[in-house]
């Protein structure tokens, strides 16, 4: 493997498991400890990132990717490049379509994959079904410079829409790849270990917040993507000052942040605050409403799926699917996954 197919691989390793792009940072970490030099030579290269930045950085990445091994082998800078070989034959990660990365093509879903097979978020385009009108409001409103707080039940497509914003986003607002962060909060701890994470897909060297983040943000604009807000309601983790400092950094259309928030519930029942303190989120996110596929979109996404396949559903085994579904995309995947199981045994 050269460098190129290190960094797409990596590349959609970190979106599959952390649901966001490769970081400046991260990519650079990657080329550094493939040409063979020391974090300390890296910092000395790169003034903008400090060594213990760098060495940070890299331990996040050999984490991610022992867990993309299914966590039995523990990653380090001198194994890295063989999992990466290792993971490259992975469909879940050979399939992902990764924009600005490399020319080189991608294999995209072999015919083996199963239709009904996905399972979380969706970051492959070719996957992607429907929730075009979710996605022209979306960037109807970012190009306004104006935040969005996106609202739906579990496992409906939130975390989907948001990669799609960062796939689809740099052609649509003709931003860079690097202005669109997607932060899982699953995978943060705490209000301190956010602005680590923040920090670190902005390619700043963290601790950074307040006053000096703002001025390190300068005139540029970032489209900030956050999943599972709910985890900032843990009042013993997160104090909501820095849900203050968020809307101080997007409380215009010329901010340097546009945020995008995913919840399960309206941000003004996740963050009720008293009248006497700023509005925190709600008063500067235009909510948009995520319910279930309806009827004809639900029958379209299974015909759609079973294009190429050997085995086809009846009108009745669709009615069905989608009459016990609801509509709820998970589950009628789910469904479908299993009557697409069994066909296939008989």
């Amino acid at each position: 493997m050269d460098i190129d197919e290190i960094i797409r691989i990596a590349d959609a390793i970190v979106r599959t498991q952390l649901r966001r792009p490769l970081s400046d940072c991260e990519r650079y970490v990657l080329q550094g400890c493939w040409h063979g030099k020391t974090f300390r030579e890296m910092a000395e290269e790169r003034k903008g990132w400090a060594e213990k930045t760098l060495k940070d950085t890299g331990a996040r990445l050999w984490q991610c990717f022992g867990q993309a091994l299914g966590g039995q082998v523990r990653v380090s800078r001198s194994t890295f490049q063989s999992a990466l070989i290792q993971l490259s034959k992975d469909p879940r990660y050979t399939s992902v379509v990764q924009p600005g990365i490399s020319t080189m093509p991608l294999a995209v879903f072999p015919s083996s994959h199963h239709p009904f097979g996905d399972r979380g978020c969706i970051t492959a385009p070719a996957r992607f079904f429907d929730r075009e009108e979710i996605l022209r409001r979306i960037f109807e409103g970012l190009r306004r410079g104006c935040s969005q707080s996106l609202v739906g039940g579990s496992q409906v497509g939130k975390s989907s829409v948001l990669s799609m914003i960062c796939t689809q986003g740099p052609h649509q607002l003709q931003l860079p790849q690097n202005a669109f962060i997607l932060l899982d909060m699953q995978c943060i701890d705490n209000e301190k270990d956010f602005f680590i994470a923040l920090c670190d897909g902005l390619g700043i060297e963290p601790p950074c917040r307040g006053y000096e983040l703002k001025r390190k943000l300068g005139n540029y604009r970032y489209i900030i993507c956050l999943d599972e807000v709910e985890k900032m309601t843990h009042s013993g983790k997160f104090s909501g000052d820095e849900r203050s400092e968020l809307r101080g950094l997007a409380s215009h259309p010329t901010a340097p942040f546009t945020l995008v928030i995913a919840s399960r519930s309206p941000l003004s029942q996740l963050f009720p605050d008293s009248p006497e303190k700023t509005s925190p989120l709600a008063g500067i996110c235009h909510s948009i409403d995520m319910g279930n596929f309806p009827p004809a979109i639900a029958k379209a996404f299974i015909m759609h799926r079973l294009q190429g396949a050997n085995i086809t559903f009846t009108e009745e085994q669709i009615e069905d699917l989608i009459n016990r579904s609801q509509g709820h995309p998970a589950r009628l995947q789910e469904y479908a996954a299993e009557l697409y199981d069994r066909l296939t045994e008989q």
